[in-house]
């Protein structure tokens, strides 16, 4: 299991979650169209222990808000712009 930074955001904000799983593949099969990082990119630095002690949840376990919160994500992302890296 290892542990990935995802986000997705939505031009005036976005959601940055941890989520451990066996790959990135994983949480891109599940969460289609949410980027998925190995590491946290730079603009997340400043942010990512944060994130880590208040938003870490393993794949398959993830909580109904979270889950509806990525889902919603995919489901707008054709009206949003890309996330950068």
């Amino acid at each position: 299991m290892q542990e990935f930074f995802v986000g997705y955001s939505y031009g005036a904000g976005g959601f940055w979650f941890f989520i451990t799983a066996p790959s990135k593949e994983d949480i891109i099969k599940e969460y289609p169209g949410v980027k998925v990082w190995d590491n946290p990119p730079e603009f997340a630095q400043d942010i990512s222990d944060h994130i880590r002690a208040t938003s870490s949840y393993e794949l398959g376990a993830i909580p109904d808000l979270v889950h509806d919160v990525l889902e919603e994500a995919i489901r707008t992302a054709v009206h949003l712009k890309p996330f950068h890296d």
